[in-house]
This record gives structure tokens, sequence and C-alpha cells, in this order.
């Protein structure tokens, strides 16, 4: 996660504990925190309701594994979460997303404004890729955010799908 945030351009702060976070911040102000839902000691939840008691404004990104329980709205609230993202593969693709937005969220932005959750997305995805991983990844995700999704494992098939009257293939 380090190399990953670290190569996006980001300074990046490490603990290995929610409790070592904690203390580490209040010396340090970072601009966004990124917990793991697991950690040695507490639990990322946890550490965010504690960080909440000596600051209530840094946004805070919450990864979350795969398998584990869905995070109730009222404990994202309760805990100060500004986003969650789940750890699939490839969720880093998503983290520098998730940050960036979390900071646009925290500086006021009224169009990312805060809310308990994610506003759903309206319209047709096309994803082109040919790793099938990648294409059941970034379905998942965007579908859970409202939109339909076509796949195309080339940017062939990728023009075909779109294309108002689809051509039939003539083999000569």
């Amino acid at each position: 996660l380090y190399e990953t945030l670290a190569r996006q351009g980001y300074e990046v702060m490490t603990a290995v504990s929610g409790t070592q976070a904690c203390e580490v911040l209040k010396s340090s102000r970072p601009d966004v925190i990124v917990l793991d839902t697991t950690m040695p000691g507490r639990s990322g939840l946890e550490t965010a309701r504690s960080i909440r008691e000596f600051d209530d404004a840094v946004p805070i990104v919450l990864l979350q594994g795969v398998g584990e329980p869905e995070i109730t709205q009222d404990a994202r609230q309760q805990a100060g979460i500004t986003e969650i993202i789940r750890k699939e593969l490839g969720a880093e693709l998503f983290l520098g997303s998730a940050i960036d937005l979390a900071l646009k969220r925290h500086n006021g932005d009224p169009q990312h404004r805060v809310t308990t959750q994610a506003a759903p997305l309206h319209g047709t995805l096309l994803i082109v890729d040919d790793e099938a991983q990648v294409l059941r990844l970034l379905q998942r995700f965007f579908e859970s955010r409202g939109l339909r999704v076509l796949l195309a494992p080339s940017g062939e098939e990728g023009l075909e799908a779109v294309a108002p009257h689809p051509r039939r293939a003539r083999w000569q």
C-alpha cells in the first residue's frame, strides 16, 4: 500500500497499529488518513473513533476486506468515515481516487459534499480490457454504484457492443 500511494505522488506516513497511528497523529496532521478494518490492537473503526476524539475534520478512508461484514451507515457516521474501499484484487486502482474524493469533500467542494451514502450513478458504462479478472472487478465496482456495465475483451468487441445497429460478421 505504501508503494502504491507513493507511486501516485502521495507523501506517506505509516503506523503498524491503531494505537501507534493515534500517537503519530497527535503530533502530525496529514491531509487524509487511510485505515484498514483489521489492524493489531484495535480495529479501523475503533481507531477512527479515537482519532475523532482529537481531530474531527481530517478525512478518513477505510479499507475493508472481502468477506468482512458490511459496515452500517450508523457505524460509519459514528466513526467519521469519509469513504470505504473494498480490498479486492485491484483495489489500489481506486484508492487514489477515493483519497482525492475524500479531500474534495473535506475542502468543501459542493460537487463532492459528504453524504451518508454515495450518490448512485446513472447510465451505461463500457469497460474494455483483455483480463477477465479486471473486467469482473470493475463490473462489480461500478454496478454497486448504480451503473449498467457492458464488458468487452477487446476494442473491436467494445465498438460492436455500443454500435446502434451491431454489424454481423461476414465471412467469405
